[in-house]
């Protein structure tokens, strides 16, 4: 799979890379490529495919007819396969996706319900962006891909042995393949909780106490209070705290994604008064958005 570079779509990539949402952080980005094969891809290819034909003679018939992609024993169902895994290799260099199974990939009704779901799991990225970054996403993934003739399909990751389940909270792996430009977007992002230093907790557990038992017992004494009941009230306190924060958080995520699926609708809209007009794009936004400097 080439690598194809999409001018348009950079400055979205440097926003996706690393972005912080509350107690989170995304990681994302947006990549083109094209469907010819070459070298490692070729060879690839030529391994998965001997790979099916022996699952193919070896396997039930009944069980032929169940990938989520098509037949399996069908050579188009094999080669849209072989594509989809010669994506993520290429986009996950230091990752070999060659044992993802059929199963793990699915096709998108249309490529419009793709596009609500991206929304609405980037609804507070979208939503602290503000007006217009949402439609020049959208208008500017159009510019390098025609959406309204492609393919869409999605992929779930491999608990146990891929990029998108080492300490994620969620992730979204969407392939806007187009056979007329024979040509794959790839739109992935993955969701993680913001890591602290290990060293500095490590420390902080392990420092010495400063009293011994009986100045301790002394303290305790003096203040009419027992460890137990200290315990029990941190215990307390801690969680009502985590409670109120996960009420924050909801309200936050839900007015997020309200507004997200607002955002969506327009975009949608826009869409289909384009092509009712035959518009070679999607649509065009009257200011073009610039997106605010990249936090660090």
């Amino acid at each position: 799979m080439k690598y194809l570079e999409e001018p348009q779509l950079s400055w979205l990539n440097s926003v996706l890379g690393s972005y912080e949402v509350g107690d989170r952080v995304l990681a994302g980005k947006i990549e083109t490529y094209s469907c010819k094969k070459a070298g490692s891809d070729k060879r690839l290819a030529k391994s998965l495919e001997l790979l099916y034909q022996q699952e193919i003679e070896a396997a039930d018939a009944q069980l032929l007819g169940s990938s989520p992609l098509g037949p399996i024993a069908a050579p188009a169902t094999r080669k849209l396969l072989i594509t989809l895994i010669s994506t993520m290799n290429a986009s996950f260099p230091d990752y070999d996706f060659s044992a993802a199974r059929p199963e793990q990939f699915r096709k998108e009704p249309d490529f419009r319900i793709a596009l609500q779901r991206i929304n609405h799991d980037l609804a507070e990225l979208l939503e602290s962006e503000g007006g217009g970054f949402v439609e020049k996403m959208w208008e500017d993934i159009a510019d390098a891909i025609k959406l309204d003739d492609c393919d869409v399909y999605s992929y779930i990751p491999d608990m146990d042995s891929d990029p998108f389940s080492d300490g994620n909270l969620w992730s979204f792996n969407y392939f806007f393949y187009n056979k007329v430009q024979k040509k794959v977007l790839y739109f992935t992002c993955l969701c993680k909780g913001l890591t602290y230093d290990s060293d500095m907790d490590d420390e902080t557990m392990d420092e010495p106490a400063n009293m011994d038992d009986d100045a301790e017992d002394a303290m305790e004494d003096y203040f009419g209070m027992s460890p137990d009941w200290e315990d029990g009230a941190a215990m307390n306190a801690a969680t009502s705290a985590a409670r109120q924060d996960k009420q924050s958080e909801g309200a936050t995520r839900s007015c997020s994604a309200a507004a997200a699926a607002l955002q969506c609708s327009t975009v949608l809209l826009k869409i289909d008064m384009a092509e009712a007009r035959g518009s070679t794009t999607c649509w065009t936004h009257p200011r073009r958005h610039q997106p605010r400097a990249f936090r660090a």
